[in-house]
């Protein structure tokens, strides 16, 4: 990934999208299909771009827009990354689950 702009994942089903996340941690947005676990990965036009599923056009368009757009590219991945250390990390999955679990104590 560490060579990459982008990660574009044409998936018709993901359980979490966890390369997301990966893609994410190394700077990299994601264009995607709107899917299960990939809206919870991907906060379309702040960390990458959705578009509707089996939408193969829309898909089309949306890599040639974003292969002619490096800046616009590189926020979503800035944001990407910052989206990742605050929401993904151990330290922050931990906390949500200490969080989580002190309601119930």
């Amino acid at each position: 990934m560490a060579g990459a702009d982008l990660l574009v994942l044409p998936s018709y089903r993901e359980g979490f999208g966890l390369v997301v996340v990966e893609a994410a941690g190394c700077g990299l947005p994601t264009l995607a299909y709107e899917i299960d676990g990939v809206v919870d990965a991907v906060e379309s036009n702040a960390t990458g771009v959705l578009v509707p599923l089996r939408d193969v056009d829309a898909l089309t368009r949306q890599m040639e827009f974003m292969a002619g757009h490096s800046d616009y590219v590189k926020r979503l991945g800035l944001t990407a990354r910052q989206r990742v250390v605050e929401k993904f990390t151990a330290t922050a999955v931990g906390n949500a689950w200490l969080s989580f679990y002190n309601q119930f104590i």
